[in-house]
């Protein structure tokens, strides 16, 4: 009998347009090749924190965090946990997240119950209290997290004690390309990032 792979839901929590830096690039090429890589296995569904009043252009949104309503981040855990949704790839950046350090979203991955994967873009080698904590926080509410360097790795581990057994690295980008497109590296990026997902959702 052959197997039919069922479908399964993964939450993408980041920011998106028009709120402008490379976090949405991330994230919406992320959700764009994630589904194709999948073999149309992963569902992805968006949960966008919305910063200032402007209208989100993102057509597949299907909730919405205001970035400085500490209630939005609770509520958006409930959808998340009531949803069907298996797992979350959380995109993480210090200024994306309301509350003292970004600390809102905190409350929601504690309230979740689903496994988090979390991508830390930015992981800071000399952090105030605050972002120390909050960042400390979100590693230890996470299954997996993901960071873009080896020297991540090193900082996460000697600096913030995360074990090393919880962080995976996963180079930001793509392949350096000439007088080519890049679309067939962006893909294969985002396939070895399913692989990944697979294993340990």
């Amino acid at each position: 009998m052959v197997q039919i792979n069922r479908m399964r839901k993964v939450a993408f929590i980041s920011s998106f347009p028009p709120h402008k830096c490379g976090i949405d690039t991330f994230a919406s090429d992320l959700i764009h090749y994630t589904y194709p890589a999948s073999e149309k296995v992963i569902k992805p569904v968006v949960v966008a924190v919305q910063s200032g009043s402007s209208r989100l252009r993102w057509d597949s949104v299907e909730y919405v965090i205001r970035k400085n309503y500490k209630s939005d981040y609770m509520e958006a855990a409930d959808f998340i946990n009531s949803g069907g949704i298996e797992s979350v790839s959380l995109q993480h950046e210090f200024g994306l997240f309301g509350g003292q350090a970004g600390s809102y979203i905190v409350l929601m991955l504690r309230r979740l119950n689903v496994p988090v994967i979390s991508t830390l873009h930015n992981v800071l080698k000399k952090p105030i209290r605050g972002h120390f904590r909050t960042l400390v926080d979100i590693c230890d509410c996470s299954k997996t997290v993901i960071v873009m360097s080896r020297q991540d790795i090193d900082t996460l581990r000697d600096l913030y004690g995360i074990p090393s057994r919880k962080i995976r690295l996963i180079s930001d980008g793509v392949e350096n390309v000439h007088f080519e497109g890049t679309e067939q590296y962006k893909y294969k990026s985002y396939l070895s990032w399913y692989d990944f997902w697979s294993d340990r959702a």
